[in-house]
């Protein structure tokens, strides 16, 4: 596709009426802008099963009448989270690349906005806020705009960290440096996390990073349908950091690693499965099955979760969530029962 100063990429799996309402949201804020000749969109389809497919040839037509840049490219296998948004990196070579979830709502008047900056201050990197609990309008991760030259300080990068949201990161790909031979590991060993992964590859020293006190995007209204990510994420994020220093040069991360919270695996489990039985919370039942296993590992003796985490030890709280837990869950199941035979 030919580039543009401002590409907006939107991996996607299986959320084509999401995907086309976000792309509809896109194609007037570039039309009522004039952007079309300087901002185009990019859509990777990790092989979804869905309707995206049509999706995407229904707005390439729609994107032709408006004069906007748009392609899309389908995988031909779903090759995962990470796996799409480096297949996405690696078609582009020059301009601004700008991350979007399909999922997630851009602001009014966000992409000029973004635009406007790029053009401006020439950053290298970009992060923009994020208007979700816990950082909404009313707490901002990034309190004050600020540009950044990156030197042997790499503490402006901490915020990315405790908040690695794919939508509103940006990165000047001009004079692209080449991927590392060893790209692929990279992508292969990061399940969740490859933007944040991209975004480090790119810090060097005299780069400019710029972290923007506006707020580029929100959630969809009903994102808490779909969290599907254990509540102990965070510690999936370090993980995959750790072995991203192992495959490549990188800026002096453990310092920031080791500022990050901390989460216990084996309570968060336990805590997060109590409070959804006792009906104040919601988790999703892929994310249920995962805490369940990770349960079930800890008292078969297992030392490590799912994830290949250490689990940790239980105080006493967590065992007496842990027995009442595993109360309710029996409840609940002889309850289903007698509704069954009933």
């Amino acid at each position: 596709m030919p580039e543009s100063l401002l590409t907006i990429y939107l991996p996607t799996f299986n959320r084509a009426n999401r995907l086309k309402a976000n792309l509809n949201l896109l194609f007037d804020q570039i039309s009522m802008g004039k952007m079309a000749g300087e901002v185009s969109i990019l859509v990777g389809d990790n092989s979804s099963e869905d309707d995206t497919h049509q999706v995407c040839i229904e707005a390439s037509e729609n994107a032709h009448d408006l004069g906007i840049n748009f392609s899309f490219f389908q995988n031909a296998k779903n090759i995962g989270f990470s796996g799409n948004i480096a297949a996405g990196y690696q078609k582009m070579s020059q301009g601004w690349l700008l991350f979007l979830s399909d999922d997630d709502e851009v602001f009014p008047g966000a992409i000029a906005m973004v635009l406007r900056d790029m053009i401006t201050l020439i950053p290298d990197l970009a992060i923009y806020n994020f208007h979700q609990e816990p950082h909404t309008i009313l707490n901002p991760l990034v309190s004050q705009s600020s540009l950044y030259t990156l030197d042997s300080d790499y503490s402006p990068l901490k915020s990315l960290l405790q908040w690695p949201k794919l939508s509103g990161m940006v990165i000047r790909l001009d004079n692209h440096h080449a991927l590392p031979n060893n790209f692929l590991d990279i992508t292969l060993n990061s399940k969740l996390f490859a933007h944040v992964i991209l975004f480090l590859i790119h810090v060097r020293d005299g780069k400019l990073l710029y972290k923007s006190e506006e707020f580029f995007a929100k959630p969809d209204s009903d994102y808490l349908e779909n969290v599907n990510f254990v509540p102990y994420i965070g510690e999936i994020l370090i993980k995959e950091l750790s072995v991203f220093q192992e495959l490549i040069p990188s800026p002096p991360l453990k310092h920031l690693m080791d500022d990050l919270p901390k989460t216990k695996i084996l309570e968060s489990s336990i805590s997060t499965l109590f409070w959804s039985y006792q009906g104040k919370s919601r988790v999703h039942p892929v994310i249920a099955k995962v805490l369940w296993v990770n349960i079930k590992r800890f008292l078969l003796s297992k030392g490590s979760s799912v994830e290949n985490l250490p689990l940790g030890k239980l105080s006493l709280k967590g065992w007496v969530k842990l027995i009442f837990l595993l109360f309710l869950a029996m409840v609940r199941i002889c309850t289903n029962f007698i509704k069954k035979i009933s």
